[in-house]
């Protein structure tokens, strides 16, 4: 996951990181990507808590029963209320966005897609996610998927880095070759 184009929400995430980085677990991190998530998909909700007057304890309600629905960290709270004063609710998503983004990043996680044409076992992942791993230096966390244009082979991506190799990409690569050289 990439880092929101916004500065102000990357200045709040990273202070928010600063003061709580340490608490937080990977458990807090993912219910911090699905309230992200949800926030994304569900523009209006944003809208409404960023355009109409709600009191404080209304507010406060809300943010309390936000935590306990997306089981997100208490300390979240703080920041809620202060964007709240501040009159930046809504860069809420933006904001949850960056600290997902920003703890992967402090800790060295990369997400990585592991695309092959076929299924593939547990013990083929990870054996995916080993060679990736030291490749990059980055600690792993994978997602699989299938993809049929590979025609064989397997592409390993994430936000910033792209491994292939497939008869998809030797193709490819020789269509280039054929092309340049007429």
């Amino acid at each position: 996951m990439r880092i929101s184009q916004v500065p102000i929400a990357k200045k709040y995430a990273i202070a928010y990181l600063n003061v709580y980085q340490n608490t937080l677990n990977h458990k807090d991190v993912e219910a911090i990507f699905t309230a992200f998530s949800f926030f994304k998909k569900n523009h209006n909700f944003m809208h409404i808590l960023s355009v109409v007057t709600i009191e404080k304890g209304e507010m406060a309600t809300i943010f309390e029963n936000l935590i306990e629905y997306f089981c997100l960290p208490g300390s979240l709270y703080k920041l809620m209320v202060l964007l709240v004063k501040q009159k930046r609710v809504g860069y809420l998503p933006d904001v949850f966005q960056d600290i997902y983004a920003l703890y992967k990043l402090r800790n060295n996680i990369i997400e990585l897609e592991i695309k092959t044409a076929d299924t593939i076992d547990l013990h083929a992942a990870q054996t995916f996610e080993t060679f990736f791993s030291q490749q990059s230096g980055y600690k792993i966390e994978s997602k699989i998927a299938v993809d049929k244009d590979l025609i064989a082979g397997v592409r390993l991506q994430s936000d910033f880095f792209l491994w292939e190799y497939s008869i998809a990409s030797r193709l490819k690569t020789l269509e280039q070759k054929l092309v340049v050289e007429g």
